[in-house]
């Protein structure tokens, strides 16, 4: 198609609920589309705001199947999230939310 770079379907979305062990009162959605290079990639409405840099840290997750990137997403967020968890926790002011509009 003239003028048009690439169709990626969304194939699912999902809600998280993440332990309170790990962030404080959170659910939040993922999105997974499949791409039109052959693979699929996840993406979720929430990220994690570095204390020191001022700025979100985002994930996505990519693998040749949906389960694999919704699993490579879910896997690198809690990992980021206990990584530079606070010595206090975490709290709701340490994360973005993406606008409903844009997921």
């Amino acid at each position: 198609m003239d003028g048009i770079t690439s169709i990626d379907k969304v194939v699912a979305m999902y809600e998280v609920t993440f332990s309170h062990a790990i962030v404080p009162n959170m659910q939040a959605k993922v999105k997974v589309l499949s791409r039109s290079i052959g693979d699929f990639m996840a993406r979720i409405n929430v990220a994690r705001i570095d204390r020191q840099l001022g700025f979100s840290a985002g994930e996505c997750g990519l693998g040749d199947t949906e389960q694999e990137a919704l699993d490579d997403l879910l896997t690198r967020f809690v990992q980021d999230a206990r990584m530079h968890m606070p010595p206090n926790g975490y709290l709701s002011s340490d994360f973005e939310w993406i606008s409903a509009d844009e997921f």
